[in-house]
């Protein structure tokens, strides 16, 4: 069964993926195993600056792997559970999405889209537009089964507004902004929905001046 639901909006403060909160029910299957790998690549055919995939693509690798405040990332995450590590490990493809072959491509469970506007042109899910801030998002993807009440999908597509997520501009007076655009949507990916409000988990990536 093929299912497609959008999860989010993208405005936060911190990079402390290991504080997020808010698990939501939907997400990759891979949360629910002792350890997977995520493969992921980065989409460049919905900006004006396509040769701008290596800083995207860059930026995606540091917000995953450890980004510039030092900090562990995603790839550490396992000890916070107890170990051992990793429990979910991401690997990144060395060419675009557009570029790889339909074999290659297929399997991997998520693509991060970057784009000069995530609300209209030539992407398969536009970003919702009756939320000022919501300039990236995250949709699920199926096929997709339920374990737990859970909604359990096999991939997602990610839309991060490519000023943010190349560095040309910032936000909440962050100047590593892409991380937190890029944590923050890769949070849903794996389950945690947004705050409800600046005193609820302040220090969550899932959480910003926006809400």
């Amino acid at each position: 069964m093929l299912a497609t639901v959008a999860v989010g909006a993208a405005q936060w403060r911190e990079p402390l993926v290991a504080q997020a909160s808010h698990p939501n029910g939907i997400h990759l299957d891979s949360t629910h195993l002792a350890y997977d790998d995520e493969d992921f690549c980065v989409n460049s055919t919905g900006t004006s600056q396509p040769w701008r995939w290596t800083a995207a693509n860059n930026n995606i690798g540091a917000a995953l792997w450890g980004n510039s405040d030092s900090a562990q990332e995603w790839d550490a995450k396992a000890w916070d559970l107890g170990g051992p590590a990793w429990r979910i490990w991401f690997v990144g493809a060395s060419d675009a999405c557009q570029d790889l072959s339909g074999a290659v491509r297929g399997p991997i469970e998520l693509e991060y889209w970057i784009e000069d506007d995530t609300r209209s042109g030539s992407q398969p899910h536009y970003c919702p537009s009756d939320q000022p801030y919501n300039v990236s998002c995250a949709f699920a993807s199926g096929p997709y089964f339920t374990v737990n009440g859970h909604l359990n999908y096999e991939f997602y597509y990610l839309y991060l507004y490519k000023p943010y997520a190349v560095g040309d501009a910032t936000a909440d007076g962050l100047a590593d902004f892409a991380y937190h655009q890029i944590n923050h949507e890769t949070g849903h990916a794996v389950g945690f929905a947004d705050g409800s409000g600046s005193s609820d988990c302040p220090s969550s990536v899932m959480h910003s001046q926006a809400y």
